[in-house]
């Protein structure tokens, strides 16, 4: 797995706006402080470039996500030609399926590496300092595109013969029982040999039916 660089185009300092804090005044620095324990930033107050963090709502009350706002630093981008998967295609290998199981990985885009040139970039302002990331950051313009190469590198024997992936989110899909457990335990391996790991708690296992990028598949067809 390569790590994701970011080029420029121009180089241009950036006018920071702290907003969406109040929220989130004790998630911020709960959140910074884990991610410097794991190793996932590491502060530079120095850093000639900053971006605001911005708190959302989670789906449980009460529970905060910490996102970053990177549109400064996507303005001066230089963007890769990436190619995605076409839905519509992919979703049509589902058409003989019986069975499925779901994976998710575990902190999604945590688990990316970002260049160390390009580190600095996507710095982190805080209201208790700057930190800077060592994980590719959702939103980032060619964050996506980087995501998907790096699970088709990943899973390529698999791709489109048993497995379809949209970033980090994946389905195996067969008409048997057996024909499904032997997909899964080859993207376990894969899973090892890369170190991706995946979050038990989103990981569904001998469905009849399962929901992936907006459809559910089924034996019955797709349905929304």
């Amino acid at each position: 797995m390569t790590c994701s660089s970011f080029r420029l185009d121009g180089i241009l300092q950036f006018e920071l706006h702290l907003s969406g804090l109040d929220t989130g005044e004790v998630s911020v620095p709960r959140h910074i402080n884990e991610l410097l324990t794991a190793g996932l930033v590491y502060m530079n107050n120095s850093s000639g470039y900053a971006s605001p963090p911005r708190i959302v709502p989670k789906t449980l009350p009460g529970d905060y996500r910490m996102t970053v706002d990177t549109m400064s630093v996507n303005a001066i981008t230089d963007p890769y030609i990436l190619p995605m998967p076409h839905l519509e295609v992919t979703l049509g290998l589902l058409d003989v399926s019986k069975v499925y199981f779901k994976l998710d990985w575990f902190r999604g885009y945590w688990q990316l590496p970002l260049h160390v040139d390009s580190r600095e970039l996507f710095t982190i302002m805080t209201h208790r300092g700057m930190v800077m990331p060592t994980r590719v950051l959702v939103g980032g313009t060619d964050s996506v595109g980087y995501c998907q190469n790096v699970v088709e590198e990943i899973f390529q024997p698999l791709l489109y013969h048993g497995l379809l992936t949209w970033l980090d989110n994946i389905v195996g899909y067969a008409t048997t029982i057996d024909e499904l457990l032997d997909t899964l335990e080859k993207i376990l391996a894969a899973c090892a040999e890369y170190g991706l790991k995946l979050h038990p708690d989103k990981c569904r296992f001998f469905l009849t039916s399962a929901k992936w990028c907006g459809k559910v598949v089924g034996a019955a067809g797709l349905s929304h």
